[in-house]
């Protein structure tokens, strides 16, 4: 296997559950791509390469079925979840409460699964 031959890390974009990740991330035929990222994580999984995921934090989502998502169906340990991007034309977001229930959640349940 070329990946640990090399010791290449393999990082891939997954922004939580499919609708909110397939309102973000489309293929050139504009339709979302959460399926194949998935079958992708999983094919990766299967030849023992575990992924780092990459996901941007969706201020109106629940951090809960996030984890869930991440941890409890897709046994992916080793994640981050990221600042949206906003410039000074988008409209203001509060982040804080989202990432107050996130570390909650990860420190009450996931404490000990997450790195």
């Amino acid at each position: 296997n070329i990946f640990k031959q090399y010791s290449v890390n393999v990082a891939i974009s997954l922004d939580g559950l499919k609708e909110i990740h397939d309102q973000f991330r489309i293929n050139f035929r504009k339709r979302g791509t959460y399926d194949q990222v998935v079958n992708c994580i999983l094919t990766l999984k299967e030849h023992n390469i575990e992924p780092f995921i990459i996901a941007v934090c969706q201020p109106t989502s629940n951090p809960q079925l996030i984890l869930e998502n991440l941890v409890e169906h897709l046994n992916i340990y080793n994640f981050d979840i990221l600042i949206p991007k906003i410039t000074r034309n988008d409209p203001y977001q509060r982040i804080a409460h989202y990432y107050k229930t996130l570390f909650d959640l990860w420190y009450h349940r996931y404490e000990k699964k997450i790195r």
